[in-house]
């Protein structure tokens, strides 16, 4: 589902190519047979790359002066796209360090900065000219620093992005370790392995914005991930709302500030900078949206009201009271990130679980409805007559198939027809569109069919819209693929299910072109209402095979 020429080139496996040198008018035209690469090293050494193909020429053409147009071509004319996902010089550099992820490696103070007057900044290169191990936003660096004949090896957390192409140190000047790194000038070399830990964020995330919160030197996790979500946004063109909310006790201590005012310019609205100080100067109006400390009411007195993923560093008693207020206002803990070190880790009050508490069952009589960011007050009026409008579907007729399947449908026997009638819980809007929802009382139904017939099925359905008095969303799915084991078409055909009960989420906010994602925290393989039956269907005369919602 990443390009049409992938399926393409299963079926015919063949290719042609066409290169233009603009300036001269020539051509280059490649064809032959061609491979696909779906699992390979090389991709992950491309960022962005999510498949690969391969060509092998069988007649190549050089076409002199063909091109009757001329461009020139402008020092800075390359697609932005293009430059992000590295070149084949770079890949190559990454996979053969990709080997020294457990061993030592030297870098060399390429740059400082001075970020604050207690933060420094160093930028890390490889001594030996390779490319660096890329790190996940979010990650630290394990280093290792000489103090006369003592070793000293410490982990600090990288403030730059995966894209940036190289490591960035950003140490608050407190204890011995980060005393010495103040102290180092460019030229003078550290050991490091490579990047590691589990406090990440997923720029692609659709279903919830992000909300950083950061006191002091933990901002530099978070300006990782910010860096990221904003470098993600450039190339994908899909932006994560990203709430930032930074704490420091005076704006001389505060660090980054131009850096992110440019990547909030860069994030076309889609990221939130509110800055909180301490202790403000007194000439210090407009350097600060609020005065004290990062705590729910802030949060609740600038977030609008919705569902979030929470990001949290800092000193332990920042982090504690900001999980201790989150879950009192009972945000899930498993939307709570947290990053510390030793023993100031985080004191949890049960185990990280993603799933979340069952959201109280939608209304099923007309109730109004007040969205917080435009004050505009509609009417839910739920409504048994939306149908499907979204199907794609793949066929492929053969001699024999084995079916799975799975259908999506509301709980409810009374729904003429057994439509895939869906009324959300909640509703996340992007202008008059229902982007994402989470869906209360949705029956799951796995299939197992048997059939003569060999079909295919990719079938989902997806119904969104918002009009002057309702917003209404609905949505089924079905994919199966079949194999028959009976010798006589005339002998019918078998269907075993397996069907249970759980919430559902869905995300449809990259529109139709996209299939969207289905995400449930309920484990399939242990429901907690699960049933199983079989049944025999006459088959019709002809060998078509009716398929099901």
């Amino acid at each position: 589902l990443f390009f049409n020429t992938l399926g393409n080139f299963a079926v015919n496996p063949r290719a042609g190519l066409l290169f233009v040198d603009h300036e001269t008018g020539d051509m280059l035209q490649i064809a032959g047979s061609v491979e696909i690469i779906l699992n390979s090293p090389e991709i992950a050494a491309f960022e962005g790359a999510e498949r690969l193909w391969r060509v092998m020429p069988e007649k190549v053409v050089l076409r002199r002066d063909a091109l009757p147009l001329r461009w020139c071509f402008l020092e800075d004319g390359m697609s932005p796209s293009s430059l992000m996902t590295g070149d084949w010089r770079e890949a190559a550099s990454r996979l053969k360090v990709a080997g020294q992820a457990k061993t030592w490696r030297r870098f060399r103070v390429e740059r400082t900065i001075e970020e604050s007057s207690t933060i420094r900044s160093l930028h890390l290169a490889p001594v030996d000219d390779e490319a660096v191990i890329p790190h996940l936003a979010g990650q630290h660096l394990p280093i290792s620093i000489t103090d006369g004949a003592d070793t000293i090896r410490r982990s600090y957390t990288l403030s730059s992005a995966p894209s940036d192409g190289f490591y960035r140190l950003s140490v608050k000047h407190e204890g011995r370790a980060s005393a010495l790194l103040h102290k180092m000038r460019e030229g003078d070399e550290i050991e490091a392995l490579s990047p590691a830990g589990a406090f990440t964020i997923d720029a692609m995330e659709r279903a919830r914005p992000a909300v950083l919160l950061a006191a002091g030197i933990g901002i530099t996790p978070l300006l990782s991930m910010l860096r990221y979500v904003v470098h993600t946004g450039d190339r994908t063109r899909y932006r994560r709302q990203v709430w930032l909310f930074r704490s420091s006790r005076t704006s001389a201590e505060r660090a980054f500030d131009r850096e992110i005012g440019e990547l909030v310019a860069r994030s076309e609205g889609t990221v939130r900078d509110i800055k909180v100080l301490g202790a403000p100067d007194a000439d210090g109006k407009g350097l600060f949206d609020a005065v004290g400390r990062i705590d729910t009411t802030l949060l609740k007195a600038q977030l609008p009201f919705g569902d979030y993923d929470f990001y949290i560093c800092g000193p332990s008693s920042f982090m504690q009271s900001m999980y201790d207020g989150l879950r009192a206002l009972n945000i899930a803990d498993g939307r709570i990130h947290a990053e510390a070190f030793g023993p100031s880790g985080l004191k949890r009050d049960h185990p990280v679980d993603v799933s979340t508490k069952p959201r109280k069952p939608a209304a099923s009589v007309p109730t109004p409805v007040v969205f917080t960011q435009s004050s505009k007050q509609a009417q839910w009026k739920p409504n048994a007559e939306f149908e499907t409008t979204l199907d794609i579907l793949a066929t492929r007729l053969d001699v024999a198939y084995d079916e799975f399947g799975l259908d999506i449908y509301p709980d409810d026997a009374s729904v003429a027809g057994h439509r895939p009638v869906i009324v959300p819980g909640s509703v996340k809007l992007d202008g008059d569109t229902v982007v994402a929802a989470t869906i209360n009382d949705v029956r799951f139904m796995a299939s197992r069919e048997y059939s003569l017939n060999r079909h295919d099925l990719l079938n989902i359905g997806l119904r969104q819209t918002w009009d002057s008095d309702a917003w209404h969303a609905s949505g089924a799915v079905n994919w199966s693929s079949a194999h028959s084991y009976h010798p006589n078409y005339n002998e019918g055909t078998v269907r075993s299910r397996a069907m249970f009960f759980a919430p559902l989420t869905y995300d449809g906010s990259a529109g139709y072109k996209t299939i969207p994602t289905f995400t449930t925290p309920v484990d399939a393989t242990n429901p907690a209402n699960y049933q199983l039956y079989q049944f025999n269907i006459a088959p019709k005369d002809s060998k078509d095979w009716d398929f099901y919602t």
